[in-house]
């Protein structure tokens, strides 16, 4: 990976909120959702159970259309809690702070990905 790539994935874990795989079963609760943000192909191998598999290159512009989640209203949507899951953590972290820019407030990345899946 360039350096470049990864100065831009620490510099967004270290402007959002991460969560371990431990932590996530703590805080699932009504309005939560983990999002996989990773490809069909990637999603379809391996995921956490009930996950919504929304790709990162679609995010911003589908997320308040899939089906699993437009029945929330955009407030809702807003609000709830989102956890972001991706195959190491950087993806999601970008993610993450691609969606708090469209002032979702409840974002997380997971720490690791599925790479540190238990």
């Amino acid at each position: 990976m360039l350096p470049s790539c990864m100065k831009l994935i620490a510099q967004a874990r270290a402007e959002v909120k991460e969560i371990t795989w431990q932590a996530l079963e703590n805080e699932m609760r009504e309005n939560s959702f983990v999002i996989d943000i990773r490809e069909p192909h990637e999603f379809a191998e391996a995921t956490y159970p009930g996950a919504i598999n929304v790709p990162r290159g679609l995010l911003e512009f589908s997320i308040q259309n899939h089906p699993e989640l437009k029945h929330l209203g955009v407030d809702e949507l807003l609000n709830a809690r989102l956890f972001l899951l991706c195959g190491t953590g950087g993806r999601s972290a970008l993610a993450a702070l691609a969606l708090e820019s469209l002032e979702f407030r409840n974002v997380y990345s997971i720490a690791g990905g599925m790479k540190l899946k238990p």
